[in-house]
This record gives C-alpha cells, sequence and structure tokens, in this order.
C-alpha cells in the first residue's frame, strides 16, 4: 500500500564517461544517512553522504556502455537511520534510465 511518496522521474547522462552528481539538503541529514543507486543489471553505486550532500563519483571504467547501456533502469534510494540506527526509513528518491546520445549503430 502506497502512502503517497513518488520517486522523482529523472534520467542519468551517462556520455562523458565518469559520473558525478551530488544534492544537497537545506537542512542537515542525519548522522548515519546513506544512499544508492542500484541498476536493473544487478550493480549498485554506494554514495557518499557528507553533511547535507549526497553525491556519486563514479569512474569511466565502472559506468562504460558496455557496464551500463543505453536505457538500463535504475532506482536511487535514500535510507535514513531510526532507532539509533537499527532500522532505517527507506526513500525511493528517484527512478529513470541511463542515457547515452548520440547512439550510434
Amino acid at each position: 500500500m502506497s502512502i503517497g511518496w513518488k520517486p522523482i522521474i529523472e534520467n542519468l547522462n551517462l556520455n562523458r564517461g565518469d559520473f558525478f552528481y551530488s544534492r544537497t539538503s537545506p537542512t542537515p541529514l542525519p548522522a548515519g544517512t546513506t544512499a544508492e543507486i542500484v541498476w536493473a543489471n544487478a550493480i549498485t553505486w554506494p554514495a557518499t553522504v557528507d553533511g547535507n550532500t549526497v553525491s556519486w563519483g563514479v569512474e569511466s571504467e565502472l559506468c562504460g556502455a558496455d557496464i551500463i547501456p543505453h536505457t538500463t533502469r535504475f532506482d536511487m534510494f535514500i535510507h535514513y537511520p531510526l532507532d539509533g540506527g537499527a532500522a532505517t526509513a527507506d526513500f525511493h528518491w528517484k527512478t529513470g534510465h541511463a542515457m547515452r546520445s548520440p547512439i550510434s549503430p
């Protein structure tokens, strides 16, 4: 049963080799917050959480077209600690696809 939370739909552009992405919250994130990008082909990229910023820096050898093909679906999650870290509140933050253009035949 849904409680009304819907992920943001946003595609990730992986054209340039390395992948760098970050978002900063206007309010501090709780200590112990984690985040990840989970690809449909079972690859997971954990985020770095520093203060109120969540970021990814993925080297080109880990995000090339042979590893993350064009249109591969992803889901981005953020996990806030509860009960002193014994549990987490998990939010499906974003969803979309890897985009690579121009696509050559």
